[in-house]
């Protein structure tokens, strides 16, 4: 049998027998739906209608009494009208009644039969003369007992009534659920034939198919791995049978194709072999030749780069140090004649005071010459112009001072400094800088200095790289027109055996990407012609391989940039590199 046709006739036999059995259930359900609301309405019915029944009662009931009591108040037609209201309410229930309870009818005949009563002895009453002063208090009594009895044996059937009308309810409820039950286990049982049934079709139908597709699969597995002698034995008498004969003819032409053509095969995977191996030796070749070059490119951009800026540097350092000396020998020469100019401005001023006071009679040319003079403005300005001039040639030695700290060319070994002294001098020679112009407001300076010992260092290579450093701040600081208060934060503090020095600002901030080539040389995000790319290149090399140190940055765009540099309080305790592994 061809394996569409089992699979068709399975598949078939399945589904019809899954379709039967949900349309099946489905109409059983909706029919017993359809009688359960039928009953469950009826039941509604009767019990509203016993209900109403009972107001009816209640209602001719009290009519009745009051027709009793005042016999001189015509209430016919009010009897007549509950009278006829509960007629119509007993003749509607008589029917749901004999369909609900057999029993019931007996209940309902005995309500009518009371009620034929209560009507025959009200009307009784109606028929005697409206003397109600002459009624009898015993005769009274006994027509209102009479009616409290008509009211509660009509009563004690109509709640009769009701409870079979509820345990009728009932009853339809829980044969309700019990078909719920039922229906549920049919189709349990329904689920459990289709399971069966699939299971009966995987046994019969598919699991061979599986083993078969399991040996092609180990068949095709020998062939590829070269058992070119393996054959597939399938008798079932399907396509797979034909399908293996085919492949097993197919091995027979691959076992003979492949006899052939193993020596050609073989020839050429020697050859194949050679050449890759040629192939491979020559790739690792250029590989280690690009890798050097790349290699040897990286360090001629650094030695480039380390020139430019150590001739740059060593230019700057000479000619600062010319011009301190050239300053510093006037101001020397101010400073020692300020003192002797002061003591004889004083001895002159002595000398006129004395002279006022021995010789009080003067000429009128005189006297007119010293009132033009205005001598006591003399006396008082000129001790604070002397005071002034000393100011100025303090705050010129200063400069000088932050000159010759900052070029460091007579200290280019190793040397113990305070680093705050060199941020200090360095913040002096920028001052310039830092002041308002027309375009932006002042930059503020925020110090917030730790106690630091001192440290080892090469002090005029560090004074480098806190001007760059700073140089950089001011330069971010002067692109950000948005910013309303201008800062920089200068921190310092002692990790263990190193220095943290951290200088932030509140600037534009560094980009990710740049942030990931900062440090390299030639890099650099300011305008052409604004800068070279080698301020923190070199820095980098000056904190890092100089100073053993660490140099990080940490910024994001709008929040500022702070660059960290970690310093070792005893360089001379680390085996550290020369001076001149920055320009190898």
């Amino acid at each position: 049998m061809r394996i569409r046709t089992k699979f068709l006739g399975s598949a078939i036999g399945v589904i019809g027998l899954t379709i039967g059995l949900s349309v099946g259930r489905a109409l059983l359900i909706q029919r017993v739906g359809q009688t359960y609301q039928a009953e469950r309405q009826l039941v509604a019915e009767t019990t509203a209608t016993l209900l109403d029944l009972e107001l009816a009662l209640q209602d001719e009931i009290a009519i009745a009494t009051t027709i009793v009591l005042t016999p001189q108040v015509d209430q016919s037609d009010r009897f007549e009208r509950a009278q006829a209201a509960f007629v119509e309410k007993l003749d509607r229930l008589e029917p749901m009644i004999v369909t609900a309870d057999p029993l019931a009818e007996v209940r309902l005949a005995s309500v009518e039969r009371r009620h034929q009563g209560l009507s025959r002895e009200i009307e009784r009453s109606l028929q005697q003369p409206a003397r109600a002063a002459a009624v009898d208090p015993q005769i009274l009594n006994n027509q209102l007992l009479s009616l409290q009895t008509h009211e509660r044996e009509m009563l004690i059937y109509i709640h009769e009534l009701l409870e079979s009308s509820r345990q009728w309810q009932a009853e339809v409820f829980d044969d309700f659920q019990a078909f719920q039950r039922t229906a549920r286990l049919l189709e349990i049982a329904g689920l459990s034939l289709i399971v069966m049934l699939l299971g009966v079709q995987f046994y019969w139908l598919f699991l061979p198919l599986l083993q078969t597709l399991n040996h092609f699969e180990q068949g095709a597995t020998a062939i590829g791995q070269g058992d070119l002698q393996h054959r597939l034995e399938i008798d079932t008498g399907d396509e797979l049978a034909q399908l293996a004969a085919t492949f097993n003819h197919m091995a027979d032409q691959l076992a003979r194709s492949y006899s052939g053509l193993e020596p050609v095969v073989k020839e050429r995977t020697v050859a194949l072999t050679r050449a890759n191996d040629s192939l491979a030796q020559e790739v690792c070749d250029r590989t280690a030749a690009e890798t050097q070059l790349k290699e040897t490119l990286t360090q001629l951009q650094r030695t480039q780069a380390q020139l430019i800026q150590t001739e740059k540097m060593s230019s700057l350092g000479q000619l600062v140090a010319g011009i301190a000396h050239e300053i510093n020998n006037p101001i020397s020469f101010i400073r020692g004649n300020l003192d002797p100019a002061e003591e004889y401005i004083q001895t002159l001023v002595a000398l006129i005071q004395r002279y006022e006071q021995e010789c009080p009679h003067r000429s009128e040319a005189l006297t007119a010459q010293l009132e033009d003079a205005d001598l006591p403005f003399i006396q008082y300005d000129l001790p604070r112009l002397i005071a002034s001039m000393h100011n100025g040639v303090d705050r010129i030695s200063q400069i000088v001072l932050s000159l010759r700290t900052f070029s460091r060319l007579d200290e280019a070994e190793l040397k113990v400094i305070d680093i705050h002294h060199s941020l200090d001098s360095t913040l002096m020679l920028l001052a310039s800088r830092l002041r308002a112009s027309a375009q932006h407001t002042d930059i503020h300076i925020n110090k917030h200095y730790g106690e630091l010992p001192p440290i080892e260092c090469y002090a005029g290579q560090l004074n480098q790289v806190f001007m760059n450093v700073l140089d950089n701040a001011i330069d971010a600081l002067k692109t950000n027109d948005t910013q309303q208060r201008r800062e920089i934060t200068l921190t310092t503090r002692t990790q263990g055996q190193t220095v943290e020095i951290t200088i932030a600002d509140n600037g534009p901030g560094i980009t990710a990407a740049a942030q990931a080539h900062i440090f390299d040389p030639f890099f650099t995000t300011k305008p052409v012609g604004s800068g070279t790319g080698l301020g923190l290149s070199t820095s980098y090399q000056i904190i890092t391989n100089m100073h053993q140190g660490s140099f990080h940055c940490h910024s994001s765009p709008g929040q500022g940039a702070a660059f960290t540099i970690g310093l070792p309080l005893r360089l001379s305790e680390i085996t550290a590199p020369p001076q001149q592994a920055l320009i190898e």
